[in-house]
């Protein structure tokens, strides 16, 4: 048995999210706006983190991957990517006098054209004083939805409506952190866990090109190739 584990962000929203968008809340879906921003390598004296760490990370960045596959679920996958990143503290302390260096990005930007035509915009960073709540907006021909990920809060609005307003999330379509129970269920049962291997591909392949793309200064075309 084995079980790659779901990503916390925007877990709760889940499913009411696939279902407002699967209804046609949204229309066609035009745009989506993806902001997390936050401070935990702010400070250039903060001990080198393993996620910093080219050979221990790989590809994961930041909360890219973890994104990526929650929003691989609600708006399907990316058909091209561009990016670009920056790390401004390139080196860290690895010990008392030790120095080593930096070896994922502290920032990145993403365009992504989705395969339903919409385009995205991602932006993640971990050196972003009082940057605010990690957001998802989704803007359509019907609709818009925005999802506030910190406060676990949807909004949204359709053609007509005066503005955004709350969309409580039902107790019935609540999703919990269950991931130790799937995983037991799965080994008992045979349960197949969420996401599912062919998720994590999905969502590595996404995360890969998006790094091709900052080392070629160019687009990347998915699914890739070689």
């Amino acid at each position: 048995m084995t079980m790659l584990c779901p990503g916390p962000n925007g877990m709760q929203g889940d499913p009411l999210m696939q279902k407002l968008i699967g209804e046609g809340y949204l229309g066609k879906p035009y745009n989506l706006v993806v902001r997390d921003m936050g401070r935990a390598y702010i400070d250039p004296n903060t001990p080198l983190h393993w996620r910093q760490t080219w050979s221990l990370s790989g590809y994961n960045t930041l909360a890219l991957g973890i994104y990526a596959e929650r929003l691989h679920r609600w708006f399907g996958a990316a058909r091209k990517v561009v990016a670009l990143d920056r790390t401004f503290i390139p080196e860290r302390k690895t010990g008392e006098e030790k120095m080593d260096k930096v070896g994922r990005p502290e920032c990145v930007a993403i365009c992504a054209e989705l395969e339903n035509g919409a385009l995205a915009h991602y932006f993640f960073s971990g050196v972003a004083r009082h940057a605010g709540h990690s957001m998802v907006e989704a803007y359509g021909s019907e609709g818009t939805l925005i999802y506030d990920m910190t406060a676990n809060e949807i909004k949204g609005a359709r053609a007509g409506d005066t503005g955004l307003q709350p969309i409580p999330i039902p107790p019935e379509l609540t999703m919990e952190w269950t991931a130790e129970a799937d995983f037991i269920a799965g080994i008992r049962e045979g349960k197949k866990p969420r996401p599912s291997f062919e998720d994590g591909v999905q969502y590595m392949e996404f995360t890969e090109a998006v790094f091709r793309s900052v080392e070629r200064g160019g687009v990347v075309t998915l699914p890739l190739e070689d």
